[in-house]
């Protein structure tokens, strides 16, 4: 597997790719704050896709699939002192929905 080439400061790396383990690691620290802010406890979260973005930290852009069908998107930043915090969560997506910022 080819390794994800980071995107220069400030740009948001391009395709979307497949999560590195380190990804995979972060969606699950996040996923506490998605279910809270959306008021439901998902049997299933699974990130499909992602973008970065490299800032003073990193922000990130997640396709996490949360069962029958169903897609969120979850943007979260990553701060350098290993601190994250939930910026946005975009609910009822579907799997083609391209993920933009």
């Amino acid at each position: 597997m080819e390794k994800q080439e980071c995107p220069r400061f400030g740009d948001w790396s391009t395709p979307p790719e497949k999560p590195s383990p380190e990804v995979l690691e972060l969606v699950n620290r996040v996923r506490t704050l998605v279910e809270i802010k959306l008021g439901v406890n998902f049997a299933e979260f699974e990130a499909t896709l992602c973008r970065m973005q490299v800032v003073a930290g990193f922000n990130y852009l997640v396709k996490v699939f949360v069962g029958a069908d169903r897609f969120i998107h979850v943007q979260f930043y990553n701060a350098l002192d290993g601190s994250i915090t939930l910026t946005a969560v975009e609910d009822h997506k579907k799997k083609e929905d391209p993920l933009n910022v």
